[in-house]
């Protein structure tokens, strides 16, 4: 979300401020502009203040494993069983690439069990000398990924993971399959994972 619409706010800042420039400086529609401006940046620290909130305070705090403990715990009820494995040694990431690991590691738990109904999810991470690899893994029904990203609506929750990957040189794979449990691989580099924030 953050990503997204604060892109958006700040290229049609940029747009109204060339059409305010082509416009030339009619005090009346000077005053409109300013208004209008006013308003999208009041909408963007809106949008900043919103996505601070939705980091869950345990990744704040504790940092991705501990995160990701809750979201399974949380997630696990009687009609799914979640298990999270991880390195035993304690693990320091960015607080941007945890940020964007939990997100990616929701919305594929998320999308396992709302989509593909799965009944058991494995969540793995694990570190290779200077390397993230985060899977998530389940025994549900499976989805046709090219249907699936053909849809604009449906495949936006992929598609997003693969933009936020793009932005620090990440990898996805997706094993996935109509009929089958789905293994969805993440692979990032730590040395290049420098997350940007879009609104800054």
């Amino acid at each position: 979300m953050h990503d997204g619409i604060g892109t958006m706010l700040s290229i049609t800042k940029m747009s109204l401020n060339q059409l305010e420039q082509q416009l030339g400086g009619e005090v009346k529609v000077g005053f409109q502009f300013q208004k209008t401006r006013s308003m999208i940046d009041e909408t963007m620290t809106n949008v900043r203040r919103i996505s601070r909130n939705l980091v869950p305070t345990t990744l704040e705090r504790f940092g991705l494993l501990a995160a990701l403990e809750e979201l399974a715990d949380r997630a696990t009820d009687g009609e799914t069983d979640i298990q999270l494995i991880y390195p035993d040694e304690e693990t320091h990431f960015p607080p941007a690439l945890d940020l964007m690991l939990y997100r990616i590691a929701q919305e594929l738990v998320n999308n396992a069990i709302r989509h593909a109904r799965a009944r058991h999810i494995v969540v793995q991470v694990f570190t290779f000398e200077k390397e993230i690899r985060l899977s998530v893994l389940d025994d549900g029904v499976g989805f046709d990924f090219d249907a699936v990203m053909e849809n604009k609506q449906g495949g936006l929750g992929l598609r997003n993971i693969e933009s936020r990957l793009n932005v620090v040189n990440g990898h996805v794979t997706f094993d996935v399959a109509p009929g089958r449990g789905s293994q969805i691989h993440v692979q990032v580099h730590l040395h290049d994972a420098q997350p940007v924030d879009l609104m800054s």
